[in-house]
């Protein structure tokens, strides 16, 4: 298991790494609710806050270079070719 990126100092460059769900959704163009949810499901990776999701800016790109040029209603958005 990873270590909780919390459990180190807020200081850190770690903290560049992350971002809200709002910050993600903006990104994104999509609802903070649906990025919650594709956390939820996997498909973006973050941590859990308190009641908020702390979304990695790496899963973030990811999810942009896999769903690069797909519709937001294709069924094959975020999936994965493995």
């Amino acid at each position: 298991m990873t270590p909780s990126l919390w459990r180190a100092n807020p200081e850190s460059e770690d903290m560049d790494d992350v971002m809200t769900t709002k910050q993600a959704a903006e990104i994104l163009g999509l609802a903070p609710e649906s990025v919650a949810r594709l956390v939820k499901r996997g498909t973006l990776k973050g941590e859990r806050f308190g009641h908020a999701w702390m979304i990695y800016r790496s899963s973030v790109e990811e999810y942009l270079e896999q769903t690069k040029d797909k519709a937001k209603s294709d069924p094959t958005r975020g999936k994965t070719d493995n």
